[in-house]
Parts: C-alpha cells; structure tokens; sequence
C-alpha cells in the first residue's frame, strides 16, 4: 500500500511539472549533447586535494584553506562543470558560495563551457579568529565566458582585481575541514563615504 501510494504521489508530482511553463516544447530540443569522455582520450576530473595546512585549525590554516577554496575548488568547478567540491566545503548558509553553485550548474546543464575566469586571490590576513574565523583577502578574476556548443558566446562577466573580500569560515570538526560560511564585499561592510 505505502509502495502504491509513493507511486501515485510521483505520477501527480510528474504531471504537475509537466504542465509548468506552458510551452511543450523542449528548450534543448535540436542541441547536440557534448561528446561524452572516452576511455583512452579523457580522464575523469578530479579534484586536487585541500593541501596540508588547509585542514588545519589555525590561523595559517584558515588563510591556506581560503587560497584552496578560490584558487583550487572554485576555478575547477568552473572548468570542470562540477560542483561536488564546492558544494562540500560550502556552508549551507553561505549565500555567495550557493549562487556560484547555482550560475556553474546552470550553465553546464544548458550545454554551455567556460573559457577564461580563474580566480586569484592574495594578501591574505586573519581579521578573528576561533571556530568562526574571518580571512580578509583581495579577489581577483580573468575575464569569464560562457561558449555555447556553436562557440558563440552565451553569457560573458567582466574582469575584476582589487576586490576585498571578507571569508568567514567555520570549523568543521567532523569533517576536520574548514567550510566558507559567507563571503562579503568589503564595500558592504565599509561604504565609501
């Protein structure tokens, strides 16, 4: 009975969102897939693991994360169209850390590739420390587009450098990691008068 009603539950949900949008037809229709990996000519990406001192409740440790977390885990979502990483060693209440989850899988499921966007970040400096620690970094990110599988350029966000940015991380103590918990923009905090 209980296997019965889960079935009816997800026919109506199935129904339900097949009625969204009032257009029938597929916004992907007529869009080749990419190719997919072959054995011999594509591995698997993977992610570089978080290097020693990152995994460290410290403050070097905490600064090494936040180098990790921009310069490594970021700029390999970006690339690899995977957010596994990111969204691991991202706090649930981080809304930056959620919208970038959300802008890389949205355009890696329209089929779209980045070009460009690494991100860089320098002068790295702990503003408090404890299991909620504040990083104060300067943020900066090439030129980033978004190539549809025509080459044609979908979406594209400037160059940026200079940025200050404030992390707050958390200590993870399950995890023995540390998570981004909120990244803010020093001119929220500290408005130019």
């Amino acid at each position: 009975m209980l296997r019965l009603r889960a079935v009816a539950a997800f026919a109506t949900a199935l129904l339900a969102l097949s009625a969204c949008g009032g257009d029938e037809k597929d916004p992907l229709k007529g869009v080749a897939a990419p190719a997919g990996p072959t054995a011999s000519s594509t591995p698997t990406p993977t992610f570089a693991p978080a290097p020693g001192p990152a995994t460290k409740k410290s403050d070097e440790g905490a600064k090494a994360f936040a180098e990790y977390y921009f310069e490594t885990v970021i700029n390999e979502a970006y690339t690899q169209g995977r957010v596994d990483k990111l969204v691991e060693l991202s706090d649930p209440k981080c809304v930056v850390c959620r919208a970038t989850v959300g802008d890389i899988a949205y355009f890696t499921i329209a089929r779209q590739a980045a070009q460009g966007g690494k991100v860089a970040v320098s002068g790295l400096k702990v503003e408090q420390s404890g299991d909620l620690t504040t990083v104060k970094l300067t943020y900066g990110q090439e030129k980033l587009l978004y190539k549809n599988l025509d080459g044609s350029t979908a979406y594209s966000v400037d160059a940026r450098s200079g940025q200050v940015l404030y992390v707050q991380l958390s200590w993870d103590a399950g995890a023995n990691s540390w998570k981004a918990r909120q990244i803010v923009d020093e001119s929220i905090i500290k408005p130019k008068a």
